[in-house]
């Protein structure tokens, strides 16, 4: 029933958006545990788009996890049909309580003048979903990339190990088509 619930709202959501730029994020999120507070950190994302150039991103660097919060430093390396590039990325996600969760990312480019940045605040809702906004730009010379809008997620079954999430967000871009975006995140800790 929860899973045809998640339907119907990702249907409804994504309904004004089938001319825009509909996007899948898949996300894998795997972790190994060096202590009780020191990781190493990686993701795999893949992103698929239908009018903008589908990119893949792999990370790898080290994460520290605190009570209520995390921080990850990673390089990065993005491929896709426009270019390769690499990048440094740090994260912080901090869960304020019952309050919500702020999720930023920030990544410099090291091939190129620009930065990446990504920022997520949710809030619990009910039924186990969050509602929140998300905004995604890259701060370039020339024109930025420029997005923000609604979000909604939720935690889903454990598969295998990794615990599982899916999202959908509806970005207004400037001067960009507007991308209504899927993702499913598959995480999991693994110890040494």
């Amino acid at each position: 029933m929860r899973f045809i619930v998640f339907m119907l709202v990702v249907s409804f959501w994504a309904s004004p958006c089938f001319a825009q730029d509909p996007q899948a994020r898949i996300i894998l999120r795997p972790m190994v545990d060096i202590s009780d507070q020191w990781y190493l950190a990686s993701w795999v994302i893949g992103n698929v788009r239908t009018e903008t150039p589908n990119n893949i991103n792999v990370f790898g660097g080290a994460g520290f996890r605190g009570q209520r919060w995390w921080f990850e430093s990673m390089i990065q390396r993005q491929w896709s049909d426009i270019g390769r590039n690499w990048m440094l990325d740090f994260r912080y996600q901090k869960q304020f309580a019952q309050h919500g969760t702020l999720y930023l990312e920030a990544a410099p480019f090291l091939t190129r003048l620009a930065l990446y940045h990504f920022v997520i605040y949710e809030h619990p809702a009910l039924f186990g979903f969050n509602l929140g906004v998300e905004t995604e730009n890259v701060s370039k010379s020339g024109l930025d990339s420029l997005g923000a809008g609604p979000r909604v997620s939720r935690g889903l079954v454990s598969i295998g190990g990794f615990n599982t999430s899916v999202a959908t967000s509806y970005q207004i871009r400037r001067r960009e088509p507007d991308a209504m975006r899927i993702y499913l995140v598959l995480s999991r800790r693994f110890g040494l």
